[in-house]
């Protein structure tokens, strides 16, 4: 049994080591996530009809994404085929549960929450920018990184 639980160990070990060393994805590549939930804790997944994916790694990012959605219902979002993912696996389960939940259960739209950062690990980013992601059928097809709410919104195609 002890042999087992050895190799179970540098099984994990191993597949963590992969995924950290992943190259981050690139125009061409293929996009698959695995089923997230949502603040709501609401099944969210990345359908095939996404035409864009917004992934805020970081509490600016998430910021960001706010910021330039603020007056924008569900309904616009869901015609634009986008899809926005906010990787909360630094944040402390504490502050999590008291004050990042209720703010975005307050939200109109989805946001799915990604609580391990290893599922995000090939994803592009860069500090303090949303990384947008363009799709055809789940490939990724054009990539940007605006930096602020104003630049976010035109690379969305959204008016000022």
């Amino acid at each position: 049994m002890n042999r087992y639980l050895r190799w179970a160990t540098m099984l994990a070990l191993l597949t963590h080591v992969t995924l950290a060393c992943a190259a981050p994805l690139a125009v061409g590549d293929t996009l698959q996530l695995p089923r997230l939930e949502d603040q709501h804790g609401n099944a969210f997944d990345v359908a095939p009809t996404t035409r864009t994916l917004l992934f805020a790694a970081d509490k600016a990012a998430s910021d960001l994404v706010t910021q330039a959605f603020e007056g924008l219902t569900a309904e616009r979002i869901e015609a634009l085929q986008l899809r926005y993912v906010a990787d909360i696996s630094a944040m402390p389960a504490l502050v999590t549960s008291m004050f990042a939940l209720p703010a975005l259960r307050k939200r109109p739209y989805p946001v799915g929450l990604v609580r391990d950062a290893a599922i995000t690990g090939e994803l592009p980013r860069e500090d303090g920018s949303v990384t947008v992601l363009r799709l055809e059928g789940g490939r990724i097809t054009a990539l940007a990184y605006p930096a602020t709410p104003a630049a976010l919104r035109r690379v969305l195609g959204l008016s000022e």
